[in-house]
This record gives structure tokens, sequence and C-alpha cells, in this order.
């Protein structure tokens, strides 16, 4: 299991600023509310209003959030996160011997 620290900090450098802007240009494009942008990305609705208002997301979120705007916006925008975001072999699934993307040897 890899801990929400090592996460944050694995590509901290590479993620975007989130802010109530960027959520709502997301949630424009992908013609959803933030409750369910939140939904998606397993927030609870409270949280992510307190999230918006307050204008910090925790690390964890902002992953998730650029994780979700690369796949659906990259090529819509200019501002979207280059590269990986977060290396898919720390998320390895049984039976496969290498990362499909970096093709590091998977845990």
């Amino acid at each position: 299991m890899i801990s929400n620290k090592l996460l944050e900090n694995y590509h901290r450098k590479n993620l975007p600023k989130w802010n109530h802007a960027r959520v709502e240009r997301l949630c424009g494009f992908l013609e959803i509310t933030i409750s369910e942008l939140g939904s998606l990305i397993l927030v609870p609705p409270k949280s992510m209003e307190r999230y918006i208002k307050s204008g910090t997301f925790p690390g964890p979120v902002k992953i998730l959030l650029t994780q979700v705007e690369r796949l659906f916006l990259q090529g819509a925008t200019d501002d979207t996160a280059e590269g990986k975001v977060i290396p898919l072999h720390l998320f390895a699934l049984q039976g496969r011997q290498e990362c499909p993307v970096c093709g590091k040897e998977m845990i």
C-alpha cells in the first residue's frame, strides 16, 4: 500500500494550482456539477465545497483532479499538466509484468 504522503511528494512540482476557476472549467468541459466531480474522485460534497471556499486542496485531491483534467482536457487547453503525474507502476495489477507507460517492473 502506498501512503498519501508518498503520492503527494512524488510529483508535487508537476501539479497545477487548483482553484475555483479551474474546477469550474473542468466541470464545464465535463458538463457536470462540482458535487458530481467530487463524487467522481470520491470526495464528499461538503469537503469539496470547503476546499473550493478556502482555495486550498489536499495533495491527494490535487493529484486526482489533475489526472481527471489530463484525461479529458489534454489538447483542449494549454495549461494541463505535462508528463506522468502518477507512475502507473505504483498501482500494479496482478498478472502484469511491466508498466505500460514507463516500462518499469511492476510491484
